[in-house]
């Protein structure tokens, strides 16, 4: 593929197509129980195929918005529309959706098969196609050896699968899930996350999912809606969430991020000098718009883009600082340090492991004099 046409294929990204039709259409959104506003003036477009996430913490509105897309609850304004078709007064039962809930809500009663068979039978559909399907479901989410157990014979992770398999044998345009790992520990959520993933990539169903678990989000979405208030503070990429967020909210919402609180110095062009608030201390960061001297900003480092020495660092353009280490804890592949620097901030620094430890000695300890140091290009300038 020539680099012309690389920059024009928006196979993998069609919400940078400007030609792309969007696949589910979500415009001035609201929902209200009384006097309180759950979803508030959302506008969204998903695409045909993704595997969107709404993100937030408990009562940010992300279940209420996914009930409306089943149909469950009624928006208090705004429409919604589903490959083109208006859903404002469609049944939820007429809707091309299907919902998975975390619950799993299998039938305690029936076998694996009866469970994945049900929502067919259902329907009316003859049993010559209901055996194909479900056996070509059982097939697809790795269970035709468990088509005769029942759900209190299986493990966590296999329920779980039967429920998706249950939702997804009626063939949906969009798939909803809400906390679909939820109930699971966390290396069974970590495993069951790729085979979500695979799984979906296989069907090319559209799958949307809720979820309050920053790292799951991380590992699943296409994309991301970061959700809080009832409002979308941020919609974008993992990578575009993680790295360049669009204010200190979701800076401190997705992973961690060291905060340094000041005002705007001086700019030579995308290089901003901030002089913090405490200490006296400037760094500088990569900024390419324009910013005003003595704006008040705050500039987020993730602990992992910051390095850690005892030793001090190399004239050069990084930001160093000198510090005491004040608590560390040893996570295997690597440490977590906190670093008091000038002033009284006290730094979240990764360190890699590189070497093995021996006879408990490790690369750094309590009350170390180090220097901690990060690139301009590291950094991220936030004046929200």
């Amino acid at each position: 593929m020539s680099a012309e046409n690389q920059l024009t294929d928006f196979t993998d990204r069609p919400w940078l197509d400007p030609d792309a039709r969007p696949f589910i259409t979500l415009q001035g959104i609201s929902k209200s129980f009384g006097s309180f506003k759950a979803v508030d003036n959302i506008d969204l477009d998903i695409y045909r195929g993704e595997l969107f996430v709404l993100l937030g913490g408990s009562g940010c509105g992300k279940t209420t918005l996914l009930r409306m897309l089943a149909g469950f609850e009624t928006p208090t304004a705004g429409t919604l529309s589903i490959d083109g078709a208006d859903m404002s007064s469609t049944a939820p039962y007429e809707r091309p959706v299907n919902m998975m809930f975390q619950s799993y809500a299998l039938f305690p009663h029936m076998t694996v098969e009866k469970n994945v068979a049900y929502g067919l039978k259902r329907d009316g559909v003859k049993k010559a196609e209901i055996k194909q399907r479900v056996d070509e479901m059982l097939q697809m989410v790795e269970l035709q050896d468990f088509r005769k157990r029942k759900p209190d014979q299986l493990s966590g992770g296999q329920r779980q699968r039967v429920a998706l398999a249950r939702a997804l044998i009626k063939r949906p345009k969009v798939l909803l899930l809400d906390e679909p790992l939820g109930a699971l520990d966390k290396r069974l959520r970590e495993q069951t996350q790729f085979e979500l993933m695979n799984l979906q990539d296989k069907l090319g169903t559209t799958f949307i999912v809720v979820t309050h678990d920053q790292e799951e989000a991380m590992t699943l979405a296409t994309r991301i809606a970061v959700m809080d208030q009832g409002v979308f503070r941020q919609v974008g990429t993992p990578a575009e969430i993680y790295e360049t967020p669009a204010t200190r909210f979701i800076a401190g919402f997705i992973g961690s991020a060291n905060m340094f609180d000041g005002s705007v110095e001086q700019q030579r062009g995308n290089l901003v000098s901030v002089r913090l608030n405490t200490g006296d201390l400037v760094i500088s960061v990569e900024h390419d718009e324009p910013i005003a001297n003595g704006t008040a900003v705050t500039v987020a480092v993730r602990p992992e883009k910051i390095r850690v020495s005892k030793q001090q660092p190399e004239p050069g353009t990084d930001n160093v600082m000198r510090g005491s280490v004040k608590e560390m804890a040893y996570l295997g592949r690597n440490s977590t340090l906190r670093v008091a620097i000038e002033g009284g901030q006290v730094l979240e620094v990764n360190s890699q492991n590189r070497y093995r430890a021996r006879d408990g000695q490790h690369e750094f300890d309590w009350d170390d004099q180090v220097t901690v140091s990060f690139p301009p290009a590291s950094a991220v300038l936030l004046t929200a």
